[in-house]
């Protein structure tokens, strides 16, 4: 079951989730990111730039952003390391980008923008230093990563963080008692979600095909899968 990534839709996927499912999810996966490592990760990521660039500000391109929670948190942290790091966000589901809206409003900060839209899609005139993922690239199948990487890197300057689930037994174990007591079409997505997910050698092949970059893969913990897609820098 878990030798290969799962390749059938979550419900969330659907255009017409039902929103009741929709604002579940995205609570949960605000939860999973604040206590499981998805927050930790991309301040880590951030901690360890700021170090070797010495840079005081970033513009960061956000990626199925959901709720914004790791957006939030993470101009938080930096705020208190007297850095600025500003968010654009990518959100598709009318549902989370109501409650992210929410978010943004109450966290009374002025270095997120929220936008309605795909990746697919999306046009801009500016350029991003880094884009982040979180829970984001295990919806698509490899192929289609590798497009969806190949379309941030024309607004990416420095590289692309794929903030994701590790596939393994003891996260999807892990998951099964967590989500017991929730509804069944939450459980369905979050464990179908892990199936999704990524082991590290694979991620790695699939992404050594890159082109003028170095790809460097981190395990986080034993549920959390990180690698950073650094591009030559451009004159």
């Amino acid at each position: 079951m878990l030798d290969a990534r799962a390749t059938q839709p979550e419900f969330l996927d659907s255009p017409d989730c039902d929103p009741q499912l929709a604002y579940n999810s995205y609570r949960f996966m605000a939860w999973i990111n604040r206590f499981a490592g998805g927050t930790r990760t991309v301040k880590n990521f951030l901690a360890n730039e700021i170090l070797h660039n010495g840079s005081r500000s970033m513009r960061i391109l956000d990626v199925g952003s959901g709720a914004c929670d790791i957006p939030v948190a993470v101009v938080k942290w930096a705020l208190k390391r007297s850095q600025r790091v500003e968010f654009t966000c990518l959100e598709t589901n009318e549902t989370a980008l109501k409650i992210a809206t929410r978010n943004i409003r109450k966290s009374g900060l002025d270095s997120i923008e929220l936008r309605h839209g795909s990746i697919f899609e999306f046009n801009s005139g500016q350029h991003f230093d880094y884009a982040i993922g979180s829970m984001f690239f295990h919806h698509f199948p490899d192929e289609q990563i590798l497009a969806l990487i190949r379309r941030l890197r024309s607004y990416t300057l420095k590289g692309i963080l794929i903030n994701d689930l590790r596939r393994n037994l003891l996260s999807y174990a892990s998951c099964s008692v967590l989500v017991c007591p929730l509804p069944k079409g939450l459980r369905h997505d979050a464990l179908l979600s892990i199936r999704r997910g990524f082991k590290a050698d694979e991620l790695s092949r699939l992404l050594s095909g890159i082109e003028d970059a170095r790809v460097d893969i981190n395990i986080d913990s034993f549920s959390r899968l990180a690698a950073f897609v650094r591009f030559e820098q451009r004159g």
